[in-house]
Order: C-alpha cells, then structure tokens, then sequence
C-alpha cells in the first residue's frame, strides 16, 4: 500500500489508518517485547512527508530525546512509498513508516506512531535532566493525567469517528470555549496538539490541492484552528526548543 493511497482516505474521515486494524502498518506485540529504555539503543526511521511519523518527530524533539534516540531520514522516494527496509527483512507484512528499531537485536521495537509517543515521554524520562522529566513540565506534561479522559476522547472523534469537515467545524468550536486557548487544552501542549498538528499542516498545502478535500480551507474557513496552528509552528519558548517548525517541512 503506498503512501499516496492511505492518505487519500483523508477525503471521507480524519481516520488514524497506521493504528486502524486494517493497515499493516501494525504496532509489535507489547507482551512480547521490553522496550530498551537506555540511551542509544533505537533509532526512528522517519520520512518527512508522513504525517504519523511527523508526530514522533515533534515528541522527540519536544522531550529533548535528540541526544538518546537516534534518527534516520528516509529518502523522498521510499518515504513517499512508506517503505523501509529494516521493517520488511523482520517482516515482509510490515514496510511502513514510521519504525522504531531496536539497535542491538536487530529488530523492530514498533512502528505504531501513537504507542512509541507514549513510549517516548513515559520510559525514558529516567534519562533527562530533572527539569526535563515529563512529571515536572508545566501542566503536568504531554499526558497529565486529569485530561487523559479528555485527550484520549479527543483523538477518537478527531481520527476514528466523524467525516472530515464536521471534524474541523467540531474542533473550531472545541478552540472557541474557555479553557481551550491557545492550545486544545489550554495554557500547555499535550498529546492531542501533535496529533492534530500534522494533520493540519498538511491541509491546504497538500490535501485542498492534490486530493480535492477543497470544499473549504484552514487559512480562510477556520480562522481558530488556523491561529492555533500558527501558534505551535511559531513556538520558540526555551523549554520546548520549537520542536513544530523544525519538523514541518513542505518539501517532499
């Protein structure tokens, strides 16, 4: 399946195919594996045109992991097919992006974007600075749990269950009450930010153009979603290291 053809579902829903259980791109068994939560021990094989492998780059960098999981950028023509070669030599079913692989024994930790998020904010926090620990950021981290319910909500209706332009008139609404500004939650990024941001990044520049999802557009349909984004692409404050715009690139 090539990339071209799973992000074309985006035209009916802002369905998460890489999680759905039809794709083969599938997380590994997590009663099988111990993730290697030591430095230097994975690498994240990521192509910048892939929006679930967007996401771990941006919680990558947002964590300040740089210095403990390595990374590796596909080209432009494997990452636009999805393909990587590591995955298919463990398993020929698996040749999606993105993948974390698991240096010393030579096999794929996971490749399921939202489980290696949540791995990567909540194993190897052990492994930064104090300040830098998920537990001690502001609000409680990328994950608080007072809005677990939420966010987990959040990334249902926003991925998995309403059609495409009712989900951005939905989240228009969600970013107009109080309590929901600047970020979806508030005064603090959290998980739903990342997921919404790639999706959104990509809207008018790729999805209006190329695969006529064009009966409306961010930048003049959806003026708080539109601020929204523009506030985390422009984020440059010391503690998140503006992780959103070093990610973000339009070139594929």
């Amino acid at each position: 399946m090539t990339y071209q053809v799973r992000i074309y579902t985006f035209r009916i829903t802002l369905a998460d195919n890489e999680d759905s259980p039809k794709s083969t791109n599938t997380p590994m068994p997590t009663d099988s594996f111990v993730f290697p939560a030591q430095r230097d021990r994975c690498v994240l094989h990521l192509g910048y045109s892939c929006p679930w492998a967007h996401r771990i780059n941006i919680a990558r960098i947002l964590k300040g992991l740089e210095d403990i999981i390595e990374l590796a950028i596909l080209d432009r023509s494997r990452a636009r097919t999805g393909g990587s070669s590591l995955a298919s030599l463990v398993d020929p079913r698996t040749r999606a992006i993105p993948v974390l692989w698991y240096k010393q024994r030579q096999t794929i930790a996971n490749n399921g974007s939202s489980e290696i998020i949540r791995m990567l904010y909540a194993k190897l926090g052990h492994l930064l600075p104090y300040a830098m620990r998920e537990a001690n950021q502001p609000g409680g981290g990328l994950y608080p749990a007072p809005l677990r319910a939420d966010i987990d909500a959040m990334n249902d209706w926003v991925y998995d269950k309403i059609q495409l332009f009712e989900t951005l008139d939905r989240v228009e609404e969600h970013l107009g009450q109080p309590g929901h500004q600047p970020y979806l939650f508030g005064a603090n990024i959290t998980e739903a930010d990342i997921r919404l941001y790639t999706t959104i990044a990509r809207f008018d520049v790729a999805y209006y153009l190329i695969f006529r999802c064009n009966p409306r557009m961010i930048r003049h349909n959806y003026p708080r979603i539109d601020r929204w984004y523009w506030q985390l692409y422009y984020d440059q404050w010391d503690k998140t290291r503006g992780p959103f715009r070093k990610t973000t690139s339009f070139i594929w």
